[in-house]
């Protein structure tokens, strides 16, 4: 959920939608590495700008919101096939897992199917190490 500074909420859900139909330009660009922290995180694109409650990136692309990790995505790699998501790489792949990175190579398109599936084994591994550190 977004909140915009006229302070009416208005739910918007930015992980999924249509495919970019067009290259962005070099402006576009320039405005979305603004955002990005390189730095702190090696190997990362952190995102700082706006983020939703979820804690993924919001980046206006042409009048349109849309998640940060999806713009860039499809912007370094081309358009998602209708119905696809951006799923980040579980860490075991080479991905980061972090929402809030938006380097393209932690990323990949995915149906809503196999994003659910992945989702699934990236919680049931996290939940496993959690219950392997603790000593008994």
């Amino acid at each position: 959920m977004i909140y915009y500074p006229n302070g009416k909420g208005r739910q918007k859900h930015f992980h999924s939608g249509k495919p970019l139909k067009q290259r962005p330009t070099v402006a576009e660009f320039q405005r979305f590495f603004s955002n990005i922290d390189d730095k702190s995180c090696p190997g990362c694109w952190l995102w700082t700008g706006l983020k939703d409650k979820k804690g993924y990136g919001v980046f206006c692309f042409r009048r349109r919101n849309m998640g940060a990790h999806r713009f860039s995505k499809q912007a370094f790699d081309g358009p998602f096939k209708l119905g696809h998501q951006a799923n980040h790489v579980a860490k075991s792949k080479g991905g980061c897992e972090n929402r809030a990175c938006v380097h393209p190579d932690h990323l990949e398109p995915l149906t809503f199917k196999k994003h659910l599936k992945e989702t699934a084994k990236q919680t049931k591994a996290k939940k496993k190490k959690i219950m392997d550190d603790i000593p008994f």
